[in-house]
């Protein structure tokens, strides 16, 4: 599936996805984070190979207007509630909110939470995570207004 982020130069900045049977599905981005929190998300479930959560979804046919539907919200699976705790803690600890060293923690505390067993990652998959993003977040902001970053997830692809 093809993901892209274009910047938007006279109205919202908008994440379009074209799967690879042809289908698409798009929608303006969040104002509060902008694409942050989409970009965490394929950090995240790339470098997990996670295909449960908000991409793997989107690949499998929902519609990003579903996320914002209470019933479609219900039917995300153990792997998809993983995937938006590690975002939510990777993304407040980059926007300056939280410490790198309490990562684990928060992600921990909130698996516990959501009664879901915490991931076991190791410290350099994290640091991966983390540079990856920057990278990711470093060229959507060199983006003129209308620019696009174009991203490829591969469901079928587990991560080397």
């Amino acid at each position: 599936m093809q993901i892209h982020f274009k910047k938007g130069s006279d109205g919202p900045d908008v994440l379009h996805c074209m799967r690879d049977d042809g289908t698409q599905t798009w929608a303006p981005l969040q104002p509060t984070f902008g694409p942050m929190h989409d970009l965490g998300h394929f950090v995240v479930e790339t470098a997990l190979g996670l295909r449960g959560g908000f991409y793997g979804l989107l690949a499998r046919g929902f519609d990003l207007s579903s996320f914002e539907e209470r019933e479609a919200r219900s039917r995300i699976e153990e792997e998809g509630l993983l995937a938006e705790t590690l975002v939510m803690a990777l993304q407040y600890e980059l926007a300056g909110f939280a410490e790198p060293e309490a990562y684990l923690a928060s992600v921990a505390a909130a698996c516990r939470g959501l009664s879901i067993a915490a991931p076991e990652l190791a410290p350099g998959v994290v640091e991966h995570m983390r540079d990856r993003f920057r990278e990711l977040w470093a060229r959507w902001e060199a983006l003129p207004p209308g620019g696009r970053l174009t991203l490829v997830f591969e469901p079928e692809r587990r991560p080397d």
